[in-house]
């Protein structure tokens, strides 16, 4: 994607903005809680990984909620921690809460646990579809800055754990992938998955794509109704 010269400059600026503010904004914000309507439009799971709750995503929660979705934000800050534990530990979650024929989105880092709980503990037979956020499916090299991590380590690009994970059959009637059109984190061809259906967004950045751009939650609502509806045919 081609930027005007001035966004060209201005572009990286937010995506600072976001990393440096994240912090602040989730020690001080407190969601207020959504009344939803007695009939939903379906069930949201969100899952983000990183090293600290991000308030910017119960921005989102609380826009999904007023769009009539049930949305659930789950959220695993413990770095060095297994993929599989993590996972293991949404799989206790989603059976704690009772959750079936739900959309479970996977935000960054958090697609790569969402899929390893969908190959490992029969997270597909439970979920009408799985839209990966910017995931590094394939990894990505700016995992080096977090290496001194486990999953930083997993992040990196041909590591043991994405061979493994990208080696198990994925159906890919059931998953989606959304991808900024310029991503300086997760490169393009790394977020998607051949055969796996894949729409690109106009936005510049990372984390201003899953953290401040209304079109990519729209798209997620769309997308939740459209699997929602096939799967009851």
């Amino acid at each position: 994607m081609k930027l005007p010269k001035i966004n060209f400059f201005l572009e990286p600026f937010k995506e600072l903005y976001f990393i440096f503010t994240y912090p602040v904004i989730s020690k001080f914000y407190a969601p207020k809680k959504t009344i939803l309507p007695s009939e939903t439009k379906g069930t949201l799971v969100i899952v983000e990984c990183w090293f600290q709750k991000n308030a910017y995503h119960s921005f989102w929660k609380s826009y999904l909620e007023k769009k009539g979705f049930k949305t659930e934000l789950l959220s695993f800050t413990d770095m060095n921690e297994d993929f599989s534990v993590s996972a293991g530990k949404l799989s206790d979650l989603i059976k704690r809460k009772g959750l079936e024929n739900f959309t479970l989105v996977g935000i960054s880092a958090g697609a790569l646990l969402c899929l390893y709980y969908l190959n490992n503990y029969d997270g597909w037979k439970k979920t009408n579809v799985f839209i990966s956020i910017a995931g590094p499916l394939h990894g990505a090299w700016m995992a080096l800055f977090i290496s001194f991590t486990k999953k930083g380590r997993d992040l990196i690009p041909k590591s043991k754990f994405l061979k493994g994970l990208l080696s198990q059959d994925i159906p890919v009637n059931k998953m989606v992938t959304l991808s900024a059109a310029v991503d300086e984190l997760v490169p393009l061809e790394s977020s998607i998955i051949e055969g796996v259906p894949s729409y690109t967004i106009k936005a510049y950045g990372h984390n201003f794509f899953h953290l401040d751009h209304k079109e990519t939650y729209d798209l997620i609502a769309k997308l939740s109704v459209r699997y929602s509806s096939s799967s009851k045919l």
